[in-house]
């Protein structure tokens, strides 16, 4: 933590307010959560960058219908490495806050962050899991069921190490939080991924002009430039990180969303502040 500013997370706020608390955090936050993308999901990216540098230097070089297995278990790889890397992410960005709110204004180790997120690995990918099957489901099924579940399964990884339930408890408690409040959630997942997106987008334009130099190459020349795989693996490792490290931006929103609304309809911190006082009056020497 980068400042002795803390933000408050169980606190009920409108659209802005989210907004605001989310780049707050962020912005004194920001050397953590670097870490937690570069030490603990880094290991993920890595494997990513590998694989999809591989796998774009072979889409530049090979000619059409000559993809070989080679290829696809490229594609494979990349996509599993990006899913248990996100999954794992999102865990650690949760379990951070989780850290955050329960403790003194000291700064929280990478180890204890670490720590927190094995301790619940098994729970972190089941959530992830299930949050994307049953959200690409929905898409398989028709569009708009997808979009629908995509909302409130948002919420799944945080209810489910904030309030240590079962899958299907957890689900079901994130389909209650959401009643009334999906198009407001709607709306804010929305601002947030774009600005994600943005911000991502920058560090994408190495990979961008790789491939048109790559296709320049094979136009002009018949062959694609031999340190095309190096250099693929070094553009995409620059836009991994990047894009682990913008994803933490809606994350953090969808944390801060997600206590606002038990906020507005259980005040479980208004209740947990009258608790304390109860507390400090009756340890008080007068009492």
């Amino acid at each position: 933590m980068e400042t002795s500013q803390k933000i408050v997370f169980r606190q009920t706020r409108d659209f802005s307010g989210v907004l605001n608390a989310t780049f707050a955090f962020v912005r004194q936050n920001y050397k953590t959560l670097g870490k937690i993308v570069l030490f603990i999901t880094g290991p993920f990216i890595l494997l990513a960058s590998i694989f999809g540098g591989l796998y774009n230097a072979d889409s530049a070089s090979l000619e059409r219908g000559a993809f070989g297995l080679a290829f696809f278990s490229n594609l494979l790889m990349t996509l599993l490495a990006f899913l248990v890397g996100y999954a794992v992410l999102n865990g650690a960005v949760c379990s951070y806050i989780i850290l955050y709110m329960n403790k003194e204004l000291h700064e929280i180790g990478i180890d204890a962050i670490w720590q927190a997120t094995r301790k619940n690995l098994g729970k972190i990918l089941l959530a992830a899991f299930a949050a994307a099957f049953l959200t690409v489901l929905g898409m398989i099924m028709c569009l708009l069921p997808g979009i629908y579940l995509f909302v409130p399964l948002s919420f799944l990884m945080i209810v489910t190490l904030q309030e240590q339930k079962k899958l299907g408890e957890a689900i079901s408690r994130c389909f209650k939080l959401i009643s009334e409040q999906w198009w407001p959630t709607f709306g804010l997942l929305i601002v947030m991924s774009l600005i994600a997106f943005a911000l991502g987008f920058v560090f994408n334009i190495p990979n961008y002009i790789l491939s048109f130099w790559s296709a320049f190459h094979l136009r002009e020349q018949g062959a694609a430039p031999e340190n095309l795989r190096l250099l693929s693996i070094i553009a995409s490792t620059l836009s991994y990180v990047a894009g682990f490290f913008f994803h933490v931006v809606p994350l953090v929103a969808i944390c801060l969303q997600y206590f606002n609304l038990v906020e507005q309809k259980e005040a479980a911190g208004l209740f947990e502040k009258i608790g304390k006082i109860g507390e400090g009056n009756a340890n008080s020497p007068e009492a």
